[in-house]
């Protein structure tokens, strides 16, 4: 496992556009899960080399938008893979002796219930494919096995659908993580974060 160092900082939220402090991890080769605060000053005997620039990692969001966008990617999850079985090239069943394929609706109710619970606890959900690890999946007639090609197929297109949902929401990234930062240390030898150009 690779170690890192953190560097707190005043970031703004990319959806709500609060500021906040955040955890931006970096890494210099010789990492030992260093932390620092913004403006703090960095002794000459330090790692960290004032000619160099760290590649910075850090959240997109605040915690409250994360967990909105982690549902609202929860409530798209669920109404695409109603909508491959609509279409017919989706089938979900439950594993077992009568085993039943999901109808549309039967998924919609499902993704409705779940995202309930997410907004119920105020938790982001967890990693969504994770959802159907009970169940069997054929995609365009081909069982979709972990692991396996008809399933490397299926990831795409829901993540796509996905994406697109997220889109026309108004989240615009990508990915909940952000990683155009760079950590450097200024003429006074303080420690401090910029976007990289």
């Amino acid at each position: 496992m690779t170690l890192y160092r953190t560097l707190y900082a005043a970031l703004t939220c990319d959806h709500c556009g609060q500021a906040r402090e955040t955890q931006i991890q970096f890494r210099t080769g010789r990492d030992n899960l260093e932390e620092y605060h913004q403006g703090e000053a960095i002794p000459d005997d330090s790692i960290l080399n004032p000619n160099m620039r760290y590649s910075g990692q850090a959240d997109w969001y605040c915690q409250a938008c994360t967990i909105q966008r982690k549902t609202a990617a929860l409530a798209a999850f669920y109404e695409a893979l109603a909508g491959f079985i609509q279409q017919g090239r989706l089938k979900v069943q439950k594993g077992g002796l009568f085993k039943r394929a999901f109808t549309p609706e039967q998924m919609r109710a499902l993704g409705h219930t779940r995202v309930q619970q997410a907004k119920a606890t105020q938790k982001a959900p967890g990693p969504l494919f994770t959802e159907l690890a009970d169940f069997e999946l054929t995609w365009d007639d081909n069982p979709a096995f972990q692991g396996g090609p008809a399933y490397g197929l299926f990831i795409e297109n829901v993540n796509d659908q996905i994406a697109a949902s997220l889109q026309a929401q108004g989240w615009h990234r990508p990915s909940l993580l952000r990683d155009d930062l760079e950590v450097y240390l200024d003429g006074n030898s303080t420690i401090q974060v910029t976007q990289a150009v």
